[in-house]
C-alpha cells in the first residue's frame, strides 16, 4: 500500500518500519482490554511489546519484526478455549466473532510463513487441550476451520512461486535447511531470559558476557533476549504450568497464556519438538 505512493525503496522500508510500532501497540492494546485489563496497564503492557529488542534486532527480517499478529493468535486460543463456556443466549454475539476469528486467521496467514506455522501450531494445540479438559469434539471443529483457513491462505500467496518452480525447476540459490540448523539456531532459554548485550549496568552486562562465553553455540538465538518484564511474565508462566494459584477471576486467562508459552518453549528450543518436526 505504502508503495502506491511513493516508488523510493528506501523511504518504503523506512515507513513499514515505523507503521509496525503503532500496529503492534494497537493490536497489543485492544487484545488486552479484550481481557478485561484496565486501560492504564494495556496502554503501558501494549508499548513494552511493541519496543521488545528483537523489534530492532530483526531490520533484515522486517515482516518478522512487524510482529503485531503475536497478540492475535493469542486471542484466537482464547477463542478455542471459551467455546464451552458460552451459553444459548448469546449465539449471535458468538457467530459474529467466529466470523472474525476466521478473518483474523486469514490475516496471520498473510503476514509471513513463519507466524502462519506457529499460529496453526498453537491453534491445534490448544483445541487438543480443550478437547480433552472438556470432553467435547467443538474446539477441535472449530481449530479446524481455523487452521485450514490458514492452509487456503498459505497455499494461495505461494500459487505463483508453486507454478514457477514446477515451470523452472528449483532456485539453487536459495538456502538450504537441515534438521541440524534446529539445534544449531534453536532458542536457548538461558540467553533468552538475560539482559540483552552492551546493557547500561556494568554488572549486568558482565552477568550476560560470561554466560555467553560458557555457552557452546551463541549466534541470532541471543536475538530472543525478552528483557526483564518480559522474562518475569515468561517465568510467572512456567509457574502457573506447575500449578501455581492464580486470582480465581483471571484463571482461564492464566491457564491459556501459561498452556501456550510452555507449548512454545518445548516446540522452539534446542533439542525440543522442533527438531523431530523438521526431521520430516
Amino acid at each position: 500500500a505504502i508503495a502506491q505512493f511513493t516508488s523510493k525503496f528506501g523511504l518504503i522500508f523506512n515507513l513499514f518500519f515505523c507503521v509496525g510500532f503503532f500496529a503492534i501497540y494497537g493490536v497489543s492494546f485492544a487484545v488486552l482490554r479484550r481481557l478485561g485489563i484496565l486501560p492504564v496497564l494495556a496502554a503501558a503492557g501494549a508499548l513494552v511489546f511493541s519496543l521488545l529488542p528483537f523489534h530492532f534486532w530483526r531490520l533484515w527480517h522486517l515482516f518478522l519484526a512487524t510482529y503485531f499478529v503475536i497478540p492475535i493468535i493469542v486471542w484466537l486460543c482464547l477463542r478455542i478455549w471459551s467455546l464451552q463456556d458460552q451459553g444459548s443466549g448469546n449465539n449471535g454475539k458468538s457467530l459474529s466473532e467466529n466470523k472474525a476469528a476466521i478473518g483474523l486467521a486469514a490475516l496471520t496467514a498473510g503476514c509471513g510463513i513463519y507466524y502462519a506455522f506457529f499460529s496453526a501450531m498453537l491453534i491445534s494445540s490448544t483445541a487438543v487441550i480443550v478437547a480433552l479438559r472438556k470432553r467435547s469434539a467443538r474446539p477441535l471443529a472449530f481449530a479446524a476451520a481455523l487452521v485450514a483457513t490458514i492452509c487456503g491462505v498459505v497455499l494461495a500467496s505461494l500459487a505463483p512461486s508453486i507454478v514457477y518452480r514446477s515451470a523452472n525447476g528449483p532456485n539453487p540459490e536459495v538456502a538450504v535447511r537441515s534438521a541440524s540448523h534446529s539445534q544449531i539456531l534453536g532458542l536457548n532459554l538461558s540467553l533468552a531470559l538475560l539482559p540483552q548485550d552492551d546493557h547500561r549496568i556494568p554488572f549486568v552486562q558482565r552477568l550476560t558476557e560470561r554466560v555467553k562465553t560458557q555457552t557452546p553455540i551463541v549466534n541470532e538465538n541471543s536475538y530472543a533476549a525478552l528483557g526483564i518484564l518480559s522474562a518475569l511474565g515468561v517465568m510467572f508462566l512456567f509457574f502457573i504450568s506447575l500449578g501455581s494459584q492464580t486470582p480465581r477471576s483471571r484463571m482461564e486467562v492464566f491457564e491459556v497464556l501459561a498452556s501456550l508459552n510452555l507449548m512454545c518453549v518445548l516446540y522452539a528450543t534446542v533439542g525440543g519438538f522442533g527438531f523431530l518436526f523438521s526431521l520430516f
